[in-house]
């Protein structure tokens, strides 16, 4: 099973995303792993500002590394 880790993130890296709700309590990181390739858009909290933000995420699942590559953004 995938350790839902980040690796490159601005302020989490290195630590695990298996937790990680949206404002809807949606767990992306779950989503992301069932889906495999897309994308997605979701509300989350932004921890300077305490304000939702409307995001979106694009990801990929590379098995050759059993790595998911993803990338998000404000919208």
């Amino acid at each position: 099973e995938s350790k839902r880790q980040f690796l490159l993130h601005p302020s989490k890296e290195n630590q695990s995303s298996l937790d990680e709700i949206d404002l809807d309590g949606r767990n992306i990181s779950k989503e992301i792993i069932e889906k495999k390739d897309g994308s997605t858009e979701y509300r989350w909290l932004n921890a300077e500002t305490q304000e939702s933000q409307s995001k979106m995420a694009t990801f990929r699942y590379l098995p050759e590394l059993d790595w998911y590559v993803a990338a998000s953004f404000n919208k």
